[in-house]
């Protein structure tokens, strides 16, 4: 796994910041951000725009990514970026280039706790019906 080193914390912390800025302006709501867009594509697939319209969850989503990425930028001033919040593990830097903004290494993020705790719930209630 290669190192986080001060220049690849600096390009992150400036693309954090782009993000946030991007995020920032449409949360404003700029004309420009609202204006209707040819759609030629179907809703969905590649190249067809992700949200043509803004709407109350759209603008949830935007505000969720902001927060998100002030806890990176927030972590990158403490000195933790990089490293998983849930196992301590480094983050691999292909997965930082591709989620910036990311708190947990791949394998934390496949596996959140919650979701083990409602697998182990739905087989326990299985085993009520289907007695071994």
């Amino acid at each position: 796994m290669e190192y986080l080193d001060a220049a690849r914390r600096q390009g992150f912390a400036v693309l954090l910041q782009r993000q946030r800025e991007t995020l920032l302006r449409h949360l404003a709501g700029s004309p420009a951000e609202h204006a209707p867009r040819p759609q030629s594509r179907e809703p969905g697939t590649p190249g067809a725009p992700a949200d043509p319209a803004p709407t109350a969850t759209g603008d949830g989503r935007t505000r969720l990514a902001l927060d998100k990425i002030d806890a990176a930028l927030a972590r990158l001033a403490a000195g933790s970026y990089g490293t998983c919040s849930r196992c301590g593990r480094e983050i691999a830097l292909a997965r930082l280039a591709l989620v910036p903004a990311t708190e947990f290494c791949l394998r934390c993020a496949r596996h959140p706790p919650r979701a083990r705790r409602r697998v182990a719930h739905f087989i326990a209630g299985l085993a009520r019906f289907y007695p071994r």
